[in-house]
């Protein structure tokens, strides 16, 4: 599913390339590193078919909502940082593969009211109206990017504002609680436990789950950063660990 923009279904780099010439796509000047791309999908995993659609630069988010009856009682969104494939991203892996993502988000509280409003009518239509919610998407000409200052790579304002209003760029649905992880992270920020939470929509517990949606009187209690560390590694030489035969090779592969 897209929502609000255009995305094109292929499969093979002869398929990918008549699109990019179709429809004017960038991909055209970017032949071989499309290819790469698409010789590094697991096709025993997901099939010989992918997605493509246009990049979006902005800033990327993830939109942990929790519904009942429609209504939003509870929504945490936290910033994830520049991926190393991004345009001004860093790193050496060249993939869209999660850095680091930091609790709250620090986009001005009117993108923070647009990613509320807009996310919530695309899960109502889709029938979700009782869930815990993880969405993740981007805000399209944000008046923030990321710039690196004194060697700190955090959200600022735009250097040149847009001449257009930011909008919502929706990348998926996740019919579930954050990670374990994020998931602590929201509870020691806000006070709110999502896995308990979903435990009580499956009770129908509704009273319980308004009561137990609020955060802290005075808002989240500070900031926390989640690192993530990949690995490039090739998969038919592993060492160590990998030989103990313990592991699925589908983990390894991960």
């Amino acid at each position: 599913m897209f929502e609000g923009h255009t995305a094109h279904q292929a499969a093979g780099l002869e398929g990918a390339m008549a699109i990019a010439r179709r429809e004017d796509l960038r991909y055209r000047s970017l032949s071989s590193l499309l290819e790469v791309a698409i010789q590094s999908i697991d096709i025993s995993r997901h099939g010989k078919e992918f997605v493509m659609q246009k990049y979006c630069d902005g800033p990327e988010v993830d939109a942990n909502f929790v519904l009942l009856d429609g209504e939003t009682l509870f929504l945490e969104v936290c910033d994830d940082f520049l991926k190393s494939a991004d345009v001004n991203g860093t790193g050496e892996l060249n993939a869209f593969i999660e850095l680091d993502s930091i609790f709250p988000s620090s986009l001005p509280p009117q993108e923070l009211n647009l990613i509320r409003n807009s996310f919530h009518k695309t899960l109502l239509r889709l029938g979700l109206d009782s869930e815990i919610l993880r969405v993740e998407g981007r805000v399209q000409d944000s008046t923030t990017e990321y710039r690196d200052i004194d060697e700190i790579i955090d959200l600022h304002a735009r250097l040149a504002p847009t001449k257009v209003d930011p909008c919502d760029w929706l990348i998926e649905i996740n019919p579930r609680p954050p990670g374990k992880k994020g998931s602590q992270i929201i509870e020691y920020t806000h006070g709110v436990d999502y896995w308990g939470l979903a435990m009580l929509i499956a009770l129908c517990d509704k009273d319980r789950m308004r009561a137990l949606s609020h955060t802290f009187q005075n808002g989240h209690q500070y900031w926390r950063i989640m690192v993530f560390i990949p690995t490039d590694y090739p998969v038919d030489s592993c060492e160590g660990v990998f030989d103990c035969r313990m592991l699925d090779p589908q983990i390894i592969r991960s």
